[in-house]
């Protein structure tokens, strides 16, 4: 084996730069976000002005969202344009009773 373990290392990824530089961008809203939600904390599940909130972030970008019948929970679907595997992220505001 390799005093380095270069042969332990995965291949870097290659990245667009745009891609990065547009995530940057968005990163200011996205802190914004985070804050309005954390500004007012809800327990449970029942979660309607986080709901609202990111009904509101999602409003006018394309995607089919939907609602929770039973929690307020929120699905938004983005449709990529090729063939390709199919990608799933989460998130939950369980901290949202955390420092801002």
């Amino acid at each position: 084996m390799p005093e380095d373990n270069s042969e332990l290392q995965a291949d870097p990824i290659s990245v667009d730069p745009t891609l990065l530089e547009d995530a940057e961008g968005l990163l200011g809203g996205a802190v914004s976000l985070r804050r309005e939600i954390h500004a007012h904390p809800e327990i449970g599940l029942q979660l309607p002005r986080t709901q609202e909130v990111i009904l509101d972030a999602l409003e006018g970008l394309g995607l089919e969202v939907a609602t929770g019948r039973e929690v307020s929970s929120v699905v938004a679907v983005l449709e990529g344009g090729r063939d390709g595997p199919t990608t799933s992220a989460s998130t939950s505001s369980r901290s949202a009773a955390s420092a801002p």
